[in-house]
């Protein structure tokens, strides 16, 4: 979401922290700010708020802060674009998913070409860069040696809570491996017991055998954009279908298939593509298709 007023903060603040299930006593410790300050943002009260504690709590809720130039504007002689006609229709939309385009790149559309990168045709299916949870910058405590011990839960849940919060959509085997690995521990049968049992509160969707976790509701959510992320922080076969149609209705326009496997391939970091890579991209090509997700041609 753009905010292009100070009450929409808190408006915001109340309704990502709803979304996520979490009070605001919750969202105060987190966030390490005290609930009365949060209490009066949220209700509008707090009209000059504190920017270090603002980015805290945007932290604590998996976002970020991002700074626009509305006077920017996109030089296209067919069809001029405004980045603040764009900030108007988003701040104008009340659906909380809209927050999720809010961390969209500000992208001016260039002359399309085999080797530009995707976001520059269409940056409305481009998000953040992915970023992987931060258990030590949220303040989590990581302690391998109480690993097994039921006093230790709490922790687990605020370790599966974060990686949702600042990773989902993700795959539920891919939070598993981000908390083993911060305890340098192999993954139980065990553990993964607990996490699931932690999971269950989430939303989420199947993929093949494979569960995605959400942070909000996936049947009344808008599609994520695409993030971008090296093979060494995110392997291809570990982004949801979901977000590689994202970037499948990127590359589309003017392309054939064959084409668009390859440019996805190129922005997925692979030199080459196994057959298996080759019709799961191609799937994403369809349905995003056939969801009508392809803009412009």
């Amino acid at each position: 979401m753009i905010l292009l007023k100070p009450d929409r903060l808190g408006w915001f603040v109340r309704a990502k922290r709803r979304q996520l299930g979490y009070t605001q006593h919750a969202l105060a410790e987190l966030a390490e700010v005290g609930r009365p300050w949060l209490v009066e943002l949220e209700l509008g009260k707090r009209p000059n708020p504190a920017l270090d504690r603002v980015i805290q709590l945007l932290a604590a809720l998996g976002c970020a802060m991002q700074v626009i130039d509305l006077n920017a504007r996109a030089a296209s002689p067919s069809q001029p674009f405004s980045l603040e006609a764009k900030a108007s229709q988003l701040a104008g939309n009340d659906d909380v998913q809209g927050a999720e385009f809010a961390k969209s790149r500000a992208s001016v559309p260039q002359k399309a070409t085999g080797q530009e990168r995707p976001e520059a045709k269409n940056a409305m299916f481009f998000g953040r860069d992915y970023a992987v949870a931060d258990f030590g910058a949220a303040g989590i405590a990581v302690d391998r040696g109480q690993l097994d011990l039921p006093s230790y839960r709490d922790v687990l849940s605020s370790m599966v809570a974060l990686v949702v919060n600042t990773e989902a959509p993700v795959f539920q085997d891919v939070l598993e491996r981000r908390i083993a690995s911060a305890h340098g521990h192999r993954l139980t049968n065990r553990l993964k017991l607990v996490i699931a049992s932690l999971t269950k509160s989430f939303p989420s969707t199947a993929e093949g055998d494979r569960r995605v976790i959400w942070a909000g509701d996936p049947s009344n959510m808008t599609p994520p954009p695409f993030r971008s992320a090296p093979l060494s922080l995110r392997n291809h076969s570990d982004i949801p279908a979901i977000e590689l149609e994202a970037l499948a209705a990127a590359v589309m326009p003017g392309r054939t298939p064959d084409q668009a496997i390859t440019v996805m391939s190129q922005h997925l970091g692979l030199s080459s593509v196994r057959e298996a890579t080759r019709e799961r991209l191609l799937r994403a090509i369809t349905n995003a298709s056939r969801n009508g997700n392809e803009i412009g041609g």
